[in-house]
């Protein structure tokens, strides 16, 4: 049995939009996973400030710009886990849009199959009902003759 190679090509677009759906969602989690992590230190280093006591403060001094130093690693990390976001969005959207280009050449097609079969249909049709009237694929004019 011969494949239809738009369908098997239907089949491999759709799992492509499947595949970048996942990596869409491994990079949404990815971004929100680092937003929460930059969120908590930022959160940390406030809680640090404000608890900081005369007691205290010496060792807040001494951690306080290994804290600072940590904040543009983690804005990095979150951009550039919001850059792999925009790809994979991108991906997605690439994906849909070949997925749908193949779909609409199924459907042109399975028209035309569509219309092939109404066309052999009549013709059977027509075949039959001349040859049960006896007459042949003259026009109806000549036949009175």
């Amino acid at each position: 049995m011969a494949r239809n190679a738009l369908k098997v090509l239907s089949r491999v677009r759709d799992m492509a939009v499947a595949q970048a759906r996942r990596d869409l969602a491994t990079s949404l989690a990815d971004e929100a996973s680092r937003s929460g992590r930059l969120d908590a230190h930022r959160a940390l280093m406030a809680a640090e400030a404000e608890a900081a006591t005369p007691e205290t403060l010496a060792a807040f001094v001494r951690w306080l710009p290994v804290a600072q130093a940590q904040t543009p690693r983690l804005q990095a990390a979150l951009a550039e886990a919001h850059a792999s976001t925009e790809k994979s969005q991108a991906a997605l959207v690439l994906r849909r849009t070949e997925a749908k280009a193949v779909a609409k050449a199924l459907a042109r097609q399975s028209e035309r199959e569509a219309q092939v079969r109404q066309r052999q249909a009549q013709a059977a049709l027509d075949e039959v009902a001349s040859s049960r009237t006896g007459m042949t694929s003259m026009p109806h004019s000549l036949t009175k003759y």
